[in-house]
């Protein structure tokens, strides 16, 4: 189980009737009064359906219409441990080694060379491919809102990779991940220059680091 508070705020955007609520959360293994108390979770079973059902309800777009969803104010504890660790790097880490705990449909492995750090994002379980689209880009997008925090304006130089076609909304998602954006490879993924992981975050805490 992971928390629910995506699933939560995704249902108050997008649910606006109570046939849309209804609708997003056929399926799932979750009713509308347990996501709205504080401590809930979900299963990933409950974030695939709800996922597919998004696809289906609001569009392939989903993830840009929710761009206020995957800001720092929801990221929870991740977010305070990417923000407060010493670098840039050890915080990309912090991502690989607990993304799964705000995302248990991810599977998240670091990979570094000579030049360069990269992030490769993958499902944790079979996924058609829309939906497997759909939430690489909300791995990326929370990734971009983490990382951009301590790396400020130089969040302009990470690149996302990204498999498959680029989609109609291509380019609204190069435009909300500010960075460079590319399609048909060989894997989603993060990507950052060794020197930008070098960098010290501005908001190194040790202490909250620890508690987070």
């Amino acid at each position: 189980p992971a928390p629910a508070g995506y699933m939560r705020l995704l249902l108050r955007l997008f649910g606006t009737t109570p046939g849309l609520r209804a609708a997003l959360l056929e399926g799932v293994d979750v009713d509308e009064a347990t996501l709205n108390r504080p401590g809930a979770e979900a299963t990933l079973y409950s974030f695939m359906t709800f996922s597919t059902n998004l696809l289906r309800i609001v569009g392939e777009d989903w993830p840009l219409q929710a761009l206020a969803v995957w800001g720092t104010a929801t990221q929870g504890a991740l977010e305070l441990a990417v923000r407060s660790a010493a670098t840039v790097g050890e915080g990309v880490e912090i991502l690989a080694r607990y993304g799964h705990v705000r995302g248990p449909y991810l599977g998240l492995r670091l990979m570094r060379d000579k030049a360069k750090t990269t992030l490769a994002i993958s499902s944790v379980a079979p996924l058609q491919e829309a939906v497997f689209r759909a939430m690489s880009e909300t791995a990326a997008l929370s990734a971009r809102f983490m990382l951009g925090a301590v790396l400020e304006d130089a969040s302009r130089d990470i690149a996302y990779h990204f498999p498959g076609k680029a989609p109609k909304h291509a380019d609204r998602l190069r435009a909300a991940l500010g960075g460079t954006v590319t399609f048909d490879q060989r894997q989603c993924a993060v990507v950052l220059a060794n020197t930008l992981c070098a960098r010290p975050s501005p908001y190194a805490d040790e202490a909250l680091l620890t508690t987070a």
